[in-house]
């Protein structure tokens, strides 16, 4: 048997170097030499053979090379069960005498793999249709994360705190299977997050070492949480896609050559997942990538060509000085005719995160800061980024669409990765620009199937209370009840601060996560109080809070949580230093009479705040105080009576601020 390799792919390099253009072939774009200078230290080496070497051949030169470092090599082969080449701990002597060795010809540094994680301190046109299917098949996930409720964030709307939703279709990717490649996903762990899960693919190394399927081996459950970005019942698009872990043995090229020959061998095997798969990939190699480029741009185009999409992470080195563009393995071997999918990061605002790298190999971005996904402890984690995160939300995505009936790219012809590709990159039912000048991933849910969360009171109605009221309520009582039922709560009750708080069902049978403690906490809290109002200095400068309604279409009718301030008050433009005064008069030596007024403090308490300094404090007379609500002209909200014994001017000024009257405050007169 006559085996090619190394030769085919040194004329494929010179081309390359040459300028010539790549095409659906290979994606490999340029070419270098490897060099260490040390020769004492042992690395790891890929090692392969001439062209014309044969099967004997092949076998002495494995049997050399094992006498050479006293250790068996890791032999890799193609999908088709051919030679492809070794992966040798060497030291810088040792490969010398490996390349005098006949047929060998060719022995570099196996480049070592980064996680997308950032630490913290075309020539087809794709079919004009979007695919989509009845919208009473949609699904809704209440109090989904940020980064799934943007896929679905409607188009023109680019406010992403007016949807609390994640909306998608009913299908979710039920006929597609999601080749994950890392190292391993702990599915039996988080069972439930991961219920549909296929026989795991071991690299060769990786069976040797009698790895489990179900070990994830990676640095902070990165393998995992990716992998839940993907398909995570919580966390994920495709919550019906099948999971298939791909699973490395270390951080290496040559094992992530090995497997994308395992899913190559795979998916010949299981004909029917050809066109309804999808690979994800969330590591990346910025050294040279030489030979192993070529050999990975190989093994990948295999893959593709059996009409499954491939999509990797786009790369967190913006922020290092001159690496702002795409530098990369994967991601750099993208081009025009080579339709690998690079995935960038933007914000929940579309604006693209400062370590997400560019270039014309990116194809779209999706949402990588803030992630929330399971890394290894109980609860998620939901303070993470990268491009690692972003790449597995599209892969979630293509795996949806790709079980759709009449997938929006159309027919699968023998073009579907590269349609896949245009699609997400070009047209406008894939995505839609959010902030400046970037697509962000959309699955083309509309407002009408996912309706703005938020519909704001505003403090012009002259109705709103401060934040601490609204926050009290909430935390304290509200939030604590019994939600599976209606209620109706007033709280500080003919007082400025009077605010109603309620939910409201128009269903029979609730959500009951939408009705739980932390999604009360979310909705009226985060959602209502700080999503209405607030960050405007002019209008409002008191931070004050008018309320609104959050509403929540689930399955059959959709429930409301609402916040209705009731007590008139002064515009919220004025500031606090207005409305308020102190008038003082005497009778000397025996007392002194106080008219107090203000706005925006003591707004619910009826005074008491003031009145118990006033009496701890400042001599307060028994039965003198008298305390009203209204408003007046000149601003005030309230007026305060009171009587004190002789000299307690400064006193009550003192107290007065004390309670949260303005630093100007003063009393006149006495």
């Amino acid at each position: 048997m006559r085996l090619t390799l190394f030769a085919c792919l040194f004329s494929l390099l010179l081309l390359a170097c040459c300028g010539s253009n790549t095409d659906f072939q290979d994606g490999i774009h340029a070419a270098w030499e490897i060099r260490d200078d040390s020769a004492a230290t042992v690395q790891q080496w890929l090692v392969g053979v001439a062209d014309d070497a044969t099967v004997p051949q092949i076998n002495e030169a494995g049997q050399f090379l094992k006498s050479l470092t006293g250790t068996t090599p890791n032999v890799i082969l193609r999908s088709d069960g051919d030679f492809l080449f070794w992966v040798v701990d060497m030291t810088e002597a040792q490969r010398q005498q490996a390349l005098s060795h006949q047929p060998i010809n060719v022995v570099e540094l196996d480049l070592k793999l980064v996680h997308m994680r950032v630490p913290r301190a075309g020539s087809s046109s794709p079919t004009e249709r979007r695919g989509v299917q009845d919208p009473s098949t949609y699904k809704f996930q209440p109090l989904a994360p940020r980064e799934l409720a943007a896929v679905s964030q409607p188009r023109g709307v680019p406010d992403l705190n007016l949807f609390k939703n994640y909306v998608y279709d009913g299908n979710a990717g039920s006929k597609s299977f999601i080749y994950h490649v890392e190292y391993g996903v702990a599915f039996r762990r988080y069972k439930a997050e991961f219920p549909k899960v296929a026989a795991a693919l071991l690299t060769p190394l990786a069976r040797s070492e009698g790895r489990r399927d179900d070990d994830d081996n990676s640095n902070d459950y990165h393998s995992t949480c990716t992998a839940d970005k993907a398909l995570g019942q919580e966390h994920g698009v495709a919550k019906l896609a099948t999971l298939v872990p791909v699973v490395l043995a270390e951080d290496t090229m040559s094992e992530l050559i090995a497997a994308f020959q395992e899913i190559a061998m795979d998916l010949k095997a299981h004909a029917d997942r050809q066109g309804f798969s999808v690979v994800s990939v969330s590591m990346t190699s910025d050294g040279p990538g030489g030979r192993q480029a070529a050999l990975l741009s190989r093994a990948i185009t295999e893959v593709m060509r059996m009409e499954v999409p491939v999509v990797v992470s786009a790369g967190n080195y913006a922020n290092e000085p001159g690496r702002e563009v795409i530098d990369t393995f994967p991601a750099m071997l993208a081009s025009r005719d080579w339709p690998l999918i690079v995935v960038g990061s933007c914000s929940r605002t579309g604006e693209r995160s400062p370590f997400s790298q560019v270039g014309d190999e990116l194809t779209i971005y999706a949402v990588g800061e803030d992630i929330t996904c399971f890394e290894g402890q109980d609860a998620p984690t939901s303070d993470i980024d990268g491009t690692s995160y972003s790449a597995p939300l599209v892969a979630g995505q293509i795996a949806v669409w790709l079980s759709y009936d009449n997938p929006p790219v159309g027919a699968r012809d023998g073009n579907l990765v590269m349609k896949m590709r245009d699609y997400l990159k070009t047209n406008d039912e894939a995505g839609w620009v959010r902030s400046g000048n970037i697509r962000a991933l959309w699955n083309g849910v509309t407002e009408a199937e996912n309706p703005r969360f938020l519909a704001c009171n505003g403090v012009a109605t002259n109705k709103y209370v401060t934040r601490e009221t609204l926050r009290a309520a909430i935390q304290d009582d509200f939030c604590n009840l019994d939600l599976s039922r209606t209620w109706a709560r007033q709280y500080n009750q003919n007082t400025m601060e009077h605010v109603i708080i309620q939910t409201r069902f128009f269903i029979q049978n609730p959500d009951g996560r939408v009705l739980s403690k932390e999604a009360c906490l979310e909705y009226l809290l985060a959602g209502i109080t700080d999503g209405c109002d607030g960050n405007d200095p002019t209008g409002n400068p008191a931070n004050f809070k008018a309320g609104g309604t959050a509403s929540f279409n689930t399955a059959g009718g959709h429930i409301q949580y609402v916040i209705n301030p009731q007590a008139v008050r002064q515009p919220a433009t004025q500031g606090p230093e207005r409305g308020n005064g102190c008038d003082c008069s005497s009778l000397p030596w025996i007392r002194n009479d106080f008219t107090v007024w203000g706005h925006g403090w003591l707004s619910g308490d009826f005074g008491q705040a003031l009145q118990d300094q006033v009496k701890e404090k400042c001599h307060l007379w028994d039965n003198s105080w008298r305390f009203d609500y209204g408003l007046g002209d000149d601003g005030r909200e309230w007026t305060a009576w009171f009587r004190t014994d002789p000299s307690q001017q400064a006193c009550v000024q003192w107290v007065a601020k004390a309670v949260g009257a303005h630093e100007d405050f003063i009393c006149q007169g006495c």
